[in-house]
């Protein structure tokens, strides 16, 4: 799927970004593979550390949802046996292997690793999974079989498990990079009830690697919700331990609710790289690295991304040409994350939008709204499915009739619609039956239509004036 988009920019990485050749002459790299979830390759003066292994092609659960996720286990053990030299004995090895979550487009392959017979792995960081701390949303994926398949894999070839937060929480070298875990405490959620209960994404541990005075930032897929244990929300937190960091790989694969204005600008990177989870990079997020004139680099676009310690900005910028903060996008509807969004070239449409001879409204993030809208202190109703601007009379689901001038403010008052009055409350809800307006009575019939002249009520007679006041 992806084989015809990367023809075009991978004619461009030339030396700073490349796929699946190894040099001999630099050797302190952190390899971003191009599968489906996370998948990173330390590599330190013949040293060589995996943090997250992709998702995996397994769907224990059978969940329905997962079916669609391609793996990408095979993808990941050619690259690494093409990227780690062979020993004497044909093995390939790894000083560790670190699952930053339970979530299985993160864990998915490291299971296939251990398992290879080519590849010795000599020790696992994997923080221990809490499914009583989950929703019930989030226990429906497959986290709890992921960490538990991992886990016997690792115990059946007899390779550590470091789980406990002090030692995870010390820093360590892979040959001449300093990793520092962070986020590697369990929070307690078991005491609260389930509408406070989080997802997986909360443990998601992030890491920092430093070489050479330069800093890379690899997030997981933490996110900026508040939540009971941390109200700043966990990138808040993080945040403020880190300080600045020359790369930056984007939490959550740059998805909405992640990578927060604050995260950013108290990281402050050079650069920012994003890896692919089918979803497009937050359109927001990437407004933002723009504005910062801070350059994205997306493996969805580029296939496999690899930086280089050794060379100026990384090698990110050995090569013509540039590579976009965002890849070009055809004007039109594109469906993120469940929420609607309208591109007009490479932006996303704010405020109204004429589309097709219908209005819709987007709010300051690009997603379109639904339902009714208090909009520069008028009230609209946009169809709670297709968003499009109502006009005219509309049924509400509640049940109550409004109706909306052409310009779709909803009206109130007194209001002439084809010749005949009708009265809306101070909610726009139309009135039916006898009010009291004004010091006058007044009998609206089913339809909302004001009453005038002799007429027939509840089998008594009533005279209204033109006016449609009752006439005592």
């Amino acid at each position: 799927m992806k084989t015809f988009e990367k023809i075009g920019i991978g004619l461009l990485l030339g030396v700073g970004l490349f796929a699946s050749t190894r040099s001999v002459n630099a050797d302190e790299k952190v390899h971003f593979i191009d599968l489906f979830g996370d998948a990173i390759l330390l590599e330190s003066d013949g040293h060589f550390g995996l943090i997250d292994g992709g998702e995996d092609s397994d769907n224990p659960t059978g969940n329905p949802l997962l079916a669609w996720f391609p793996g990408g286990e095979q993808i990941l053990l050619n690259y690494l046996k093409s990227n780690i030299p062979a020993d004497s004995n044909g093995q390939y090895n790894l000083d560790f292997i670190m699952g930053t979550h339970a979530h299985s487009d993160h864990l998915g392959g490291l299971r296939y690793v251990v398992n290879d017979s080519q590849i010795t792995v000599n020790k696992a960081y994997l923080k221990e999974y809490h499914p009583e701390q989950m929703n019930l949303y989030n226990i429906m994926w497959d986290n709890q079989e992921e960490y538990d398949l991992l886990v016997s894999a690792l115990n059946n070839e007899g390779i550590p498990i470091v789980k406990n937060t002090e030692e995870l929480n010390q820093s360590f070298n892979l040959g001449k990079m300093n990793i520092q875990f962070y986020n590697t405490e369990v929070l307690d959620y078991a005491f609260l009830d389930e509408s406070y209960k989080l997802d997986e994404n909360h443990s998601s541990i992030v890491s920092v690697v430093q070489y050479n005075n330069k800093q890379i930032f690899l997030g997981g897929d933490l996110d900026f919700k508040t939540n009971p244990m941390n109200p700043l929300g966990d990138e808040s937190r993080v945040a403020s331990l880190i300080g600045d960091i020359d790369l930056m790989k984007l939490n959550h694969h740059g998805q909405i609710l992640s990578n927060s204005y604050e995260l950013i600008s108290k990281l402050n990177p050079e650069f920012a790289i994003s890896t692919w989870t089918g979803i497009d990079v937050y359109q927001p997020t990437k407004d933002y690295l723009l504005s910062q004139n801070i350059p994205l680099f997306e493996t969805h676009y580029s296939g496999n991304i690899v930086i280089d310690f050794n060379k100026e900005s990384f090698g990110l910028y050995d090569y013509t040409g540039s590579i976009p903060v965002a890849k070009p996008r055809e004007p039109g509807w594109y469906l993120l994350e469940g929420n609607w969004y309208y591109f007009d070239g490479q932006i996303s449409v704010t405020g109204w939008k004429s589309i097709g001879n219908t209005w819709y409204y987007f709010d300051s993030n690009g997603t379109m709204q639904k339902g009714w809208q208090a909009i520069n202190g008028q009230w609209y109703l946009l169809d709670a499915i297709n968003g499009d601007m109502k006009i005219g009379w509309h049924l509400d689901s509640s049940k109550k009739w409004y109706f909306l001038k052409a310009s779709g403010e909803m009206t109130t008052g007194w209001q002439q619609v084809s010749g005949k009055w009708y009265f809306l409350k101070a909610s726009g809800e139309m009135t039916t039956g006898w009010q009291l307006i004004n010091g006058k009575w007044y009998f609206l019939n089913a339809s909302g239509e004001m009453q005038t002249g002799r007429k027939i009520i509840s089998g008594k007679w009533y005279q209204f004036n033109l006016s449609g006041e009752w006439i005592a």
